[in-house]
């Protein structure tokens, strides 16, 4: 059933970083310690930005967006974005078939299951005490369950599952503070919108097949995005395997602003992009890179002006 794949774990998902809720802090009671990454959206705090009062016009009136978001507003029978909190993704590995997606909505649960038992594979059970939904979706095999009234757990393996709930329900261990909890445990802000981390870089690339050779040699970074009345900040903080790597990550960095000074001086979006960074700083210690990046709200706007398909400058030939 492919509009079942494209809706339940595609559409949801997304939509979870293009709009926005009531919001939650990352909620780390959810996650085994054998997580290796997280992603949290707090997609409610995200709505109360100026940032978001800019973008959300703009998001409305592109048709493709406004489809998908009607589509699963109503096989849902949700209120978008009002209805949606946030969204957590975490995983042992860097192989999809092992991301879990913790969806925290007002929904219908009723109303899901019935969507979900249209597949011919529909089936419920219980494993380890949990009520454990399974399903093909177009090939591949799916799993969820519901958390309380108002979160989904959805991942491929239904074992998974049961691992994770149990993770919830104290029967197993949960993530512990370290490189994966550290952003959301420093907010720099009053709102943390968005946190990504990741632990032991430099095997998840491996697994990921990524060429990128700093990426090897990292052992754990994250990203932190708050806001407060100011506008937006971003926070990051990475962890390299020497000390001559984490020069060269920051120098990366600086190189970014570099090129960008080197632009054609016609080219409106590069000379709005380094204005915005200038505020950026970079610090290192030893192995460590800190990297503290505010953007006023009035940067937002004019970043957000710039895009094309908001009447912004037309990308420059080459």
């Amino acid at each position: 059933m492919p509009l079942l794949k494209r809706t339940c774990l595609v559409g949801l998902s997304a939509l979870a970083f293009a709009c926005s809720a009531r919001g939650s802090s990352l909620d780390d009671t959810a996650i085994p310690a054998s997580a290796k990454w997280v992603i949290h959206v707090d997609v409610d705090a995200i709505t109360k930005t100026p940032a978001w009062a800019q973008f959300e016009p703009k998001l409305n009136s592109r048709p493709e967006y406004a489809r998908k978001k009607t589509e699963i507003e109503r096989l849902f029978r949700v209120k978008l974005p009002a209805d949606l909190h946030d969204v957590t993704l975490f995983g042992a590995t860097a192989t999809p078939q092992d991301a879990v997606v913790l969806i925290h909505a007002n929904m219908n649960q009723a109303d899901l299951k019935d969507l979900l038992s249209r597949s011919a594979t529909f089936e419920e059970k219980t494993m380890d005490g949990h009520q454990v939904f399974s399903w093909d979706d177009n090939g591949q095999s799916r799993s969820g369950a519901f958390i309380g009234n108002d979160r989904l757990i959805v991942t491929e393996s239904a074992q998974t599952i049961v691992d994770t709930l149990n993770v919830i329900a104290g029967k197993r261990e949960g993530l512990k503070s370290g490189a994966l909890l550290a952003g959301s445990k420093r907010e720099p802000t009053t709102g943390l919108l968005l946190y990504v981390a990741g632990d032991q870089l430099a095997t998840l690339a491996q697994q990921a097949g990524a060429k990128n050779q700093v990426v090897g040699q990292l052992d754990s970074a994250w990203i932190a995005v708050g806001a407060d009345a100011k506008g937006l900040v971003l926070t990051s903080e990475v962890m390299a395997q020497k000390d001559e790597v984490a020069v060269n990550v920051a120098k990366s960095v600086e190189g970014i602003r570099a090129m960008l000074s080197f632009a054609d001086p016609s080219d409106e979006r590069a000379a709005a992009l380094l204005e915005a960074m200038q505020p950026l700083t970079t610090k290192t210690e030893g192995k460590r890179v800190t990297i503290a990046w505010p953007v006023s709200n009035e940067t937002v706007a004019d970043l957000l002006e710039m895009l094309p398909e908001n009447g912004g400058p037309k990308p420059q030939p080459k």
